[in-house]
């Protein structure tokens, strides 16, 4: 079972990011946040460094033709009354995939702030551009 605040949070949050709209992106995070992948760990303060890592990101996710973001699973586990882990599955589609969305698993750890729920972490378990190369988005190394 998602909690309200949980399900709103992430409701926002992906219809922002379907909307590739950066400038709204920082306020779903705490002051500080980590992200971690496979290859990285990084925490940054939610300044205008933050905001400018986002807009990179969107620019690149609007050069390989994102089409659409949504959620396809959305899976909390409540840590205490401050804290829940969210595990969220995300079927992204592109011009290349077509109709074919490409799947990432994304946890997010989610504190209740007295200014409401704000993520301050999250981790993307798979190589996601390890799985563009393999869905022709991006050239492979060397190419």
């Amino acid at each position: 079972m998602v909690s309200q605040d949980i399900k709103h949070l992430f409701d926002e949050y992906a219809a922002a990011y379907n909307r590739l709209d950066a400038a709204a992106i920082p306020a779903f995070y705490a002051e500080w946040a980590m992200a971690a992948a496979p290859n990285f760990v990084g925490c940054t303060q939610n300044n205008e460094a933050l905001l400018a890592a986002i807009e990179q990101a969107y620019a690149f996710y609007q050069s390989i033709g994102m089409c659409s973001a949504e959620i396809l699973a959305l899976d909390e586990t409540t840590l205490d009354e401050r804290y829940s882990l969210v595990r969220v599955q995300w079927a992204t589609k592109f011009q290349r995939t077509g109709d074919e969305p490409i799947t990432f698993a994304i946890s997010y750890l989610v504190w209740r702030s007295s200014d409401g729920p704000r993520i301050i972490l999250f981790i993307s378990h798979e190589d996601e551009l390890a799985v563009m190369r393999a869905k022709g988005l991006i050239p492979g190394d060397g190419e």
